[in-house]
């Protein structure tokens, strides 16, 4: 039996494809989060974070406070890593997620960008249809304040 290749090639197209990073903001004011109504497959018309790519020659942090206010007009202030989110079932694509927690804003919320909708939920009271893991997420956001 030969050993697995170091990196292995697509299963769908044979080329080599590495995994590609994405990010997300977790906004949470008096125990309720801000989720956006996805107008982009994948997930259209699932709830998620505030969140995207990151471009070239930003950090995650950066790409996270930027999505955020692209999709809700918030300008966060800076973000506290959450955690890193490697599962390849997470998206259809195999994106890692790379999550932060925004403690500190300005603005007012307003849908933008790839939103189709912005709006706060009360934490134990998530809507029904959420986009990849974000659910996951945001449990991980609790246990890490649970600390605090």
């Amino acid at each position: 039996m030969s050993p697995k290749p170091i990196l292995s090639p697509c299963p769908t197209c044979g080329r080599y494809e590495n995994r590609v990073a994405t990010v997300d903001a977790v906004v949470v004011r008096d125990r309720c989060v801000l989720l956006i109504k996805r107008k982009a497959d994948p997930y259209a018309g699932y709830w998620a974070l505030p969140g995207g790519y990151m471009e070239h020659d930003e950090t995650a942090e950066q790409a996270s406070l930027r999505e955020l206010q692209e999709e809700t007009g918030l300008v966060g202030l800076r973000g506290e890593l959450i955690g890193v989110f490697s599962d390849p079932a997470r998206h259809p694509q195999q994106r890692i997620g790379i999550a932060f927690a925004v403690e500190t804003w300005t603005g007012e919320v307003k849908a933008g960008d790839d939103a189709g909708e912005a709006r706060w939920f009360i934490l134990s009271d998530l809507p029904e249809q959420m986009a990849f893991d974000h659910r996951e997420i945001l449990e991980a956001y609790e246990a890490l304040h649970a600390k605090h």
